[in-house]
């Protein structure tokens, strides 16, 4: 099947790589930027760091990104604690 696609697809005398599509090949654009080592939870822990990082810039309190979020302040800066967000302005 990936030949015959790829004889399709290839409007040139020679197939390249662009033209064979593999199944699993590439990393799903969803996924650009998250490191897929480890365990589920430390690519999901990754996730979350990188978006209250993020959102810390645009709700600088844990109120405010609790709210931004819908969880509670205290779990925001428990989170934000554990990830070392937000500390330079603390300090």
């Amino acid at each position: 099947m990936c030949c015959f696609q790829a004889v399709s697809l290839c409007e040139e005398t020679a197939i390249q790589p662009a033209h064979l599509r593999l199944p699993h090949s590439e990393v799903s654009p969803a996924l650009t930027g998250i490191p897929l080592e480890g365990s589920l939870s430390d690519m999901l822990g990754e996730v979350e760091r990188n978006i209250l990082s993020t959102l810390y810039q645009q709700h600088p309190s844990s109120r405010q990104l609790g709210k931004r979020l819908g969880v509670s302040h205290t779990t925001i800066a428990n989170k934000l604690k554990r990830y070392g967000i937000g500390a330079q302005e603390d300090s």
